[in-house]
């Protein structure tokens, strides 16, 4: 009897209803996180699982670089497509006086509509990299090569790299005593890409003065290293008597190559 009377008693009680409440979004916890390098420049990405807020870089330079979500648009960066979730952020780091390979960590936060926040830390080391350019190599004559009696001046002209034959000209010039032009071997350019580490490349070039009785062997030797500076250089080969000015532009250029996008940021801030 007292069970059915308490069962009676709480069925006409009103009722308390609690409406349930709505799911919490999932925590944007880093699915994976990796760290490409290409010479001064350091790529970051990032899949997340969750809700993104936004994806804070710290370069470790004293660059951070922050990616927002804002609701409505798309959150993918970049021309080239990503999957969902997946965000990826560029940065060029400053290039080292001693142009030697150098390590940073690298910090990246992410946080979720809700508050959730996860970390991933990378230490990573950049090598830069230089693109050393050796323009085309300029001829002049500075002398009379040959006797008095003969009217042409013949040069068989020879480009070696690292003991490797790239190129060969033949040069014929009037032997006069005013002003020669300058000749321009078409084909001479030499660029290589290069690092601190990398030895450095060797030039060659043989200019052989042709003549019946004999030959005049005139030389100059280049090189191309990383350490090099971009300059205009002017120098003179001389033979058993017959002199030769060669000139070249000499170009070093850092290599930093950053997606044609740029750095991918939708705000940033430095510290």
């Amino acid at each position: 009897m007292c069970k059915q009377h308490d069962a009676a008693f709480w069925s006409m009680r009103p009722g308390v209803v609690v409406r349930p409440q709505p799911a919490r979004p999932r925590a944007a916890l880093i699915a994976q996180c990796s760290i490409a390098t290409n010479s001064v420049v350091a790529t970051a990405t990032v899949q997340t699982d969750g809700t993104l807020r936004r994806i804070v870089v710290d370069w470790g330079d004293g660059t951070i670089n922050t990616l927002r979500n804002r609701p409505g648009l798309d959150a993918a960066v970049g021309h080239e497509p990503l999957p969902p979730g997946t965000f990826k952020l560029s940065h060029a780091y400053r290039e080292p006086e001693d142009k030697k390979p150098f390590a940073h960590v690298v910090i990246i936060r992410v946080e979720d509509a809700g508050g959730g926040v996860d970390f991933c830390v990378n230490q990573i080391t950049l090598t830069p990299r230089y693109r050393v350019t050796q323009y085309r190599t300029r001829l002049h004559l500075e002398s009379q090569c040959d006797s008095p009696f003969e009217s042409m001046v013949e040069f068989d002209i020879r480009l070696m790299v690292d003991q490797q034959l790239v190129g060969t000209w033949r040069w014929e010039t009037t032997q006069s005593i005013f002003p020669h032009d300058v000749i321009v071997l078409d084909g001479s350019i030499v660029s290589r890409e290069l690092t601190a580490a990398d030895p450095p490349v060797h030039i060659h070039l043989a200019i052989t003065e042709t003549d019946p009785i004999w030959d005049d062997h005139l030389s100059a030797s280049m090189r191309l290293s990383a350490f090099d500076v971009s300059e205009s250089v002017s120098k003179i080969t001389e033979g058993d008597g017959c002199k030769v000015r060669y000139t070249y532009d000499k170009e070093v250029a850092l290599i930093v190559p950053m997606p044609s996008y740029g750095q991918v940021v939708v705000a940033s801030a430095n510290v």
